[in-house]
């Protein structure tokens, strides 16, 4: 996932999609978590009321098949090149 993040800063997507997908969709969320966050510390807001609407479960299969599928093509990818 360090390759997948460092294609992402420099803005290399397909390289990032291609060195590990999941590591690629981690490094998207984590920049548009960044000004999300510096917006809350700014406010003073709190982050629980946003986080009690979000549904966790969905959250997490969603993440979890994300790093299975993610696996999944990385396995293949080095079966078949």
């Amino acid at each position: 996932m360090t390759t997948a993040f460092a294609h992402a800063v420099r803005g290399q997507f397909v390289s990032a999609v291609a060195a590990q997908p999941f590591g690629a969709v981690l490094a998207v969320a984590t920049a548009l978590w960044l000004p999300i966050s510096l917006a809350f510390a700014a406010t003073g807001r709190s982050f629980t009321p946003w986080a009690a609407r979000v549904r966790w479960d969905r959250v997490g299969w969603a993440a979890l098949a994300l790093a299975l599928g993610s696996w999944g093509y990385k396995a293949l990818r080095v079966q078949f090149g």
